[in-house]
């Protein structure tokens, strides 16, 4: 399915990756912001949902996106498990 996508998923599993930081607040943060496309990079008032590369999530609550945020860091633990 992701390379069906015109914007590659990013391998959540490297903290490296994450270009707004890789902790739970920056993970939970960009949730609530998302992450513009790079056609959408030029500063409004309001964006449209397509200039989102990942579409901001700022219908859940704080707690759900940190919920989130711990679930997608718990990824980089049970990838140097199994290795």
């Amino acid at each position: 399915m992701a390379e069906s996508l015109s914007s590659k998923p990013i391998n959540l599993r490297d903290p490296t990756l994450f270009k707004k930081g890789s902790g739970e607040s920056a993970i939970a943060k960009t949730l609530g912001e998302g992450v513009l496309s790079a056609q959408g990079t030029t500063p409004q008032l309001h964006h449209s949902h397509h200039e989102f590369s990942m579409p901001k999530f700022d219908h859940l609550t704080e707690l759900e996106r940190r919920s989130i945020a711990l679930y997608v860091i718990s990824f980089r633990y049970t990838a140097n498990q199994k290795e």
